[in-house]
């Protein structure tokens, strides 16, 4: 089973308003843009928030998946006629014909009208508005990369040379991602491609370890080339270098994550079987006043909480199937001293030939009165394992930063935003909240 925190104590705008700091040269000599590898593929933020999402498309003929530029992009419909004719298919890597031709038509440079250069204007536009549109073509393209091998050796871009982008890549403040882009895996045929005087000084880089594809066969001109998605984080080299005529060569590598076997996760994360609690069990209709009562009293020590009737209680936190699951500990003399809660939602699996739903649940209301809340919330992880659930959610507000981390819950990837009517209060830390909406 998964855990997973939410993030309660910042509030974010919409991802259209996000900007990313392109940090390309600034040169624009004519010679570099006959050239895929002239530009270098790096963002100062994570790309992939401006594609968040992409991954849930359906899986489309490349007609389809390109549909929303219909009378956009010029002569399109002979473009995707051009890739499919000429794309490499039948594929030993069992690519379809529509995968294999998603990546040819994004080889397809040339002009300002191609495939290419129009989604590098969307991306170079920072606008989650303008990357939208692309989502189901990115998802076809992904999809065919994906079944390529991933290149072990160094990828390489080259520009002339750019003060600012020296800086960039020198400075150590400033984090790096990949872009999309286009590499090759020689950095003579880079040289080569960046024409203007011979001994021009350039920047030069190369990536490791960013997991490139090997397009090569696939792409218009048959020439090796490899494929970097955005998103990866990447390391500053101090192994860089200048060749003979002053072009600077830097080295860029992609922050490795460590190899875990399922085997692993599952010892790591493995909870016990059985409670470890003393009186922990489930709470009964006997219970409730006693439990009502504890939580009323452990509520006061936040500055937002709810106040509850003892209906309201019972109409919120009763056990009920697949809605709420609700637990005591009950000391050896019959007193009710603590109380916890967890509320079921489940969410849909969509397009998984074997897997339809995700069972998840969420922390609901507690009151941690005589047990630690660590062990409190351990027990309640060993019952909503045994009943079958998939992931277990908590937010970081009331005292849950006592047990996050000791608990192996791991950071989500949102903030949970409540907006309530005619109602005002100050600013406050997410310790200070105990407030769950349902």
């Amino acid at each position: 089973m998964g855990c997973c925190c939410g993030k309660g104590n910042s509030a974010v705008g919409p991802l259209s308003n996000i900007k990313f700091t392109s940090l390309n040269g600034t040169n624009s000599n004519k010679n570099l843009e006959s050239s895929r590898f002239s530009k270098i593929g790096i963002s100062a933020t994570n790309p992939l928030l401006l594609i968040k999402g992409y991954k849930n498309k359906p899986l489309l003929p490349l007609e389809e998946a390109l549909k929303p530029f219909n009378g956009k992009i010029p002569h399109l419909d002979e473009q995707i006629k051009e890739a499919k004719s000429k794309c490499h298919y039948p594929s030993e890597h069992n690519l379809t014909h529509d995968e294999s031709a998603a990546i040819y038509l994004y080889s397809m440079g040339g002009n300002e009208n191609s495939v290419y250069n129009r989604l590098q204007k969307s991306w170079a536009s920072n606008s989650r508005t303008q990357m939208k549109p692309w989502f189901k073509y990115l998802k076809l393209l992904k999809t065919g990369l994906n079944k390529l091998s991933n290149v072990e050796v160094e990828a390489w871009q080259g520009t002339f040379y750019d003060k600012n982008l020296e800086k960039t890549l020198t400075s150590n403040s400033l984090k790096l991602y990949t872009c999309m882009s286009p590499c090759s895996p020689s950095v003579q045929q880079v040289k080569n491609d960046i024409h203007g005087q011979a001994n021009s000084k350039k920047i030069l880089v190369g990536y490791r370890s960013v997991n490139g594809k090997d397009v090569t066969n696939y792409t218009v001109n048959n020439q090796k080339e490899i494929m970097i998605w955005p998103g990866i984080k990447l390391n500053r080299s101090k192994e860089n270098e200048h060749d003979e005529h002053g072009s600077l060569i830097f080295h860029l590598t992609g922050r490795k994550r460590r190899n875990v076997t399922m085997q692993r996760m599952q010892k790591l994360y493995r909870l016990p079987e059985t409670t470890q609690v003393a009186g922990f069990r489930e709470m009964r209709d006997a219970d409730m006043p006693q439990a009502w009562k504890i939580l009323t009293q452990y509520l006061t020590k936040f500055d937002l909480a709810p106040v509850f009737s003892l209906d309201e209680f019972e109409y919120l936190c009763k056990n009920r199937s697949s809605i709420v699951s609700a637990f005591v500990v009950e000391s050896d003399q019959g007193e009710i001293t603590d109380f916890i809660s967890y509320y079921h939602l489940p969410s849909t699996i969509i397009n998984h030939p074997e897997y339809k739903t995700l069972n998840a649940c969420y922390m609901y209301y507690y009151a941690a009165s005589r047990t630690p809340l660590t062990d409190l919330v351990n027990d309640c992880l060993i019952q909503a394992h045994n009943s079958g659930f998939d992931v277990f959610n908590a937010l970081d507000i009331m005292n849950n930063k006592e047990f996050l981390k000791k608990l192996k819950f791991g950071d989500g990837d949102g903030n949970l935003q409540y907006y309530v009517y005619n109602w005002k209060c100050p600013l406050m830390p997410p310790e200070n909240i105990a407030v769950i909406l349902q």
